[in-house]
C-alpha cells in the first residue's frame, strides 16, 4: 500500500519579480483538467523555503498576502507588484502543489523585428487576407492595423513593439480573415502581428486579394459574417432559379457563377449550386 501524497508541500519556492517599479505579469503552465483552485502568495521579503508549514497554518499572514483565483486562471496581471510570488494549484482532493514554470513574460529585445505594411487595392468584392507565414501553436492572438495611408517607420515600430494599440484583435485561429468593405474602390495598408502568451511578437506576412482561398476565415467587422452570408444567400436564390430554366445555356451559367464568385468566393452555398449545375450539364464551373 502506497502512502497518500501530502496535502501541502513541505517547502515553497518564490519567484523574484524583475522590476517592481512597473506593472508585471505572472504566467504558469496549465495544471490540467483536475485543477480545482489557484492560490497566490506575495511578499516583499525573501521567503525561507522551510517556512511553508507555518505559512499554511496561517501564522505568517502579517508578512505574506494571499489571493485565491478561479481554477481556469493561467496568468495574473499586477499593477503594483510585490518582490516575490508563489503560485499553487489544488486538485479535486484538496492536494496543493506548486504550479509548473512560474515566470514573467520574456523581455522584449531592443531590436525590432522587420515589419512592413501590405497594401491592397480592391474593388467589387470583400477583401480576403491569408496569413502567408502561418500561425504557431503558442500564438494566442493576432493584432491588426488598417491604414488608408502607408504607416511610417515610427508607426511600424510601435506596431512591432505593441506600444501602438491595435485597430482589431483576433483570436489566433484559422488561416486568415475577411474585410467586408463595401467601397467600390479603395486602397488600404494592412499590418499583422502574432502574439504569444508570453507576449513574444512576430510580424506576419500577408497574401491579399478577392480570390484568396481561406479554409477558416474570421471577420474583422462585428457583423462581417452576417454581411457575407446575407450576400451569398441573395446570390444563391437567384442562381437556384436560373439553374432550373430549361433555356439556360452553359455560357450563361458560366457568367452567372463568375459573378457569384466575385461577390462571395468559395462560399459553401455557391459550391453546392455548382455541384447541381455540374450534374445537369456534366461540366465543372
Amino acid at each position: 500500500m502506497t502512502d497518500a501524497p501530502p496535502r501541502r508541500p513541505s517547502t515553497l519556492s518564490f519567484l523574484r519579480i524583475r522590476d517592481t517599479s512597473r506593472p508585471a505579469t505572472l504566467l504558469w503552465d496549465d495544471p490540467g483538467p483536475t485543477c480545482a483552485g489557484v492560490l497566490v502568495y506575495a511578499t516583499q521579503n525573501p521567503f525561507p523555503p522551510q517556512m511553508a508549514p507555518q505559512l499554511f497554518a496561517g501564522k505568517m499572514r502579517a508578512f505574506i498576502d494571499e489571493e485565491r483565483l478561479e481554477p481556469t486562471r493561467r496568468e495574473l496581471r499586477l499593477a503594483r507588484p510585490e518582490q516575490h510570488y508563489c503560485v499553487l494549484w489544488a486538485d479535486d482532493e484538496d492536494v496543493w502543489r506548486e504550479v509548473a514554470n512560474l515566470r514573467e513574460p520574456a523581455e522584449r529585445a531592443d531590436k525590432v523585428a522587420p515589419i512592413a505594411a501590405t497594401v491592397a487595392v480592391q474593388a467589387k468584392t470583400f477583401l480576403r487576407v491569408r496569413y502567408a507565414t502561418g500561425l504557431l501553436t503558442h500564438d494566442v492572438r493576432v493584432e491588426l492595423w488598417l491604414r488608408d495611408i502607408e504607416p511610417n517607420t515610427l508607426a511600424l515600430n510601435g506596431m512591432a513593439t505593441g506600444s501602438l494599440p491595435a485597430d482589431v484583435t483576433l483570436p489566433a485561429r484559422g488561416d486568415g480573415f475577411v474585410d467586408t468593405v463595401t467601397d467600390p474602390e479603395w486602397r488600404r495598408h494592412y499590418v499583422a502581428v502574432a502574439v504569444t502568451r508570453d507576449d513574444v511578437r512576430r510580424p506576419l506576412a500577408l497574401e491579399l486579394g478577392g480570390f484568396v482561398r481561406l479554409d477558416e476565415p474570421q471577420f474583422i467587422e462585428p457583423d462581417g459574417r452576417r454581411k457575407y452570408d446575407s450576400l451569398a444567400e441573395r446570390v444563391r436564390d437567384q442562381i437556384e432559379v436560373d439553374i432550373q430554366r430549361r433555356s439556360m445555356t452553359v455560357d450563361e451559367l458560366k457568367g452567372i457563377f463568375a459573378r457569384a464568385d466575385a461577390l462571395a468566393p468559395f462560399h459553401p452555398q455557391i459550391a453546392r449550386l455548382k455541384q447541381q449545375a455540374r450534374e445537369r450539364f456534366g461540366l465543372n464551373f
